[in-house]
């Protein structure tokens, strides 16, 4: 369900009562640059909210796993069956994108000169200037799960395999990050440069230019499987949990947050600051 966290405890926020946003899977959030924040759920609903009130409804087919804004304010959604992207309203479908992996869920990343990476079952492409193409195909580096395109230039790719440096535009093959194993699925720079690394069953990284600091169940982490993290406005960390709900990292340790504070479930498949 669609709920938001007060300070205490988690509430479900005004909507229309047509959309069932309490009950249904929501699996990406986006708080866009107009102040809206969109949702999509499992079923292939999107919706745009502001204020609790509907703007916009797409009905893609198919469950969405991603939300994006690109440099022009296009709204790039990943599903399914493939990518999409709404311009001025309408909704297109881009033919030269297919759908992710299964475990495949944060797909689709900025970089400083407003190109979009996206990560497809294919591997990794681009778009620039309405030109996509394939930058990297799944190799010796594992199947690519998810992009990260970071304020320094360089790209981290999350794989089957483990954690990855690309520079986009040497030609180079990705090298891997000593340390970080495991299906890295979620990636997030935060505010200082850190790079937080979430991955399935293998518990949370932190990278920074001292080294690769771990986290799992043995040093307090509620659970190693993590879907997905964001950043808030004062710097915490949210980390979304298969089946631990989710986790406020503030001032090196973590506040649990599940169901006891009102969260419906305890698998938090998105977080989003509106």
């Amino acid at each position: 369900g669609f709920a938001r966290f007060d300070g205490l405890n988690f509430r479900t926020p005004p909507s229309d009562p047509s959309l069932k946003l309490s009950t249904s899977w929501i699996s990406a959030l986006l708080s866009a640059s107009d102040s809206s924040l969109w949702l999509g759920t499992f079923d292939g609903t999107l919706v745009q909210l502001r204020n609790g009130t509907v703007r916009t409804k797409y009905l893609t087919g198919s469950s969405i796993f991603d939300l994006h804004e690109d440099s022009k304010n296009a709204l790039w959604v990943s599903t399914r069956n493939g990518v999409l992207r709404i311009d001025n309203g309408a909704l297109h479908r881009i033919s030269e994108l297919g759908p992710p992996l299964d475990t495949s869920w944060n797909v689709l990343s900025r970089d400083i000169r407003g190109r979009m990476w996206i990560v497809t079952a294919s591997g990794l492409f681009c778009e620039s200037a309405g030109s996509i193409s394939r930058r990297w195909q799944n190799g010796p580096h594992g199947e690519i799960l998810t992009v990260l395109a970071r304020r320094t230039g360089e790209l981290l790719l999350g794989t089957t395999r483990g954690l990855f440096h690309l520079s986009p535009d040497s030609g180079l093959a990705p090298q891997p990050v000593a340390g970080i194993k495991g299906l890295v699925v979620s990636l997030i720079e935060d505010r200082g440069g850190t790079v937080w690394v979430g991955t399935w069953g293998q518990g949370l990284f932190r990278l920074t230019d001292r080294g690769v600091d771990r986290w799992t169940t043995r040093d307090g982490l509620p659970e190693d499987f993590i879907r997905t993290m964001a950043e808030d406005s004062e710097g915490n960390l949210w980390i979304g949990m298969r089946s631990a709900g989710l986790g406020q990292w503030r001032d090196s340790r973590l506040i649990p947050l599940g169901p006891p504070e009102g969260l419906a479930g305890s698998f938090a498949s998105s977080v989003a600051e509106d």
